[in-house]
């Protein structure tokens, strides 16, 4: 007999010379029907994103490898193969999309020579998930994509989205002859 659900069964057992036999069995069904892949669903663009599969005896997932954790370093559908302790499997998949988030520098030069009075900052952020915080030079992210009270020298400003995927471009502010 086969039992696909859970549950306590009697079964007779005849042998060959006629004598039977009643067994009790006790069947119980794992239930994997609420696995799936844990992680983002996004990967910044020239990053990696971890997915997690749990813990599980063995895994299998589609490049091959057999570990609980794997990184991608690119946007795609990423499968695993999980089995249990007892045996049983399941699979999941789970897609990475990819964020690029694109701008436009706009810089302003000192109006004096020595003066601190030059800006940069972004005209334009697209793309990736708003909204935006700004740095100048690795500093203290704020709103506003607009940096002034700046002397001639060089700066490097980064856009970066709610996921904390980035954008950065760099300016040379340069003193007037």
């Amino acid at each position: 007999q086969r039992f696909t659900s859970p549950g306590e069964y009697v079964v007779r057992l005849q042998s060959k010379d006629g004598c039977d036999s009643l067994i009790t069995c006790r069947v119980q069904v794992e239930d994997l029907s609420g696995f799936s892949i844990q992680g983002p669903d996004y990967i910044c663009a020239g990053s990696s994103a971890v997915l997690q599969a749990g813990s599980f005896k063995a895994y299998l997932w589609s490049d091959g490898s057999r570990d609980s954790l794997f990184t991608a370093v690119l946007p795609g559908t990423y499968g695993v193969t999980v089995t249990s302790k007892n045996g049983c499997q399941t699979t999941d998949t789970h897609i990475l999309e990819e964020i690029n988030i694109i701008g436009n520098l706009f810089a302003v030069d000192p109006v004096c020579f020595g003066s601190n009075d030059g800006q940069v900052g972004f005209e334009a952020v697209e793309g990736g998930r708003p909204p935006y915080r700004y740095a100048l030079n690795g500093g203290t992210p704020q709103n506003e994509p607009m940096f002034t009270g700046l002397i001639a020298g060089s700066y490097s400003i980064t856009a970066q989205d709610l996921g904390g995927c980035t954008f950065s471009l760099s300016a040379n502010l340069n003193d007037p002859p």
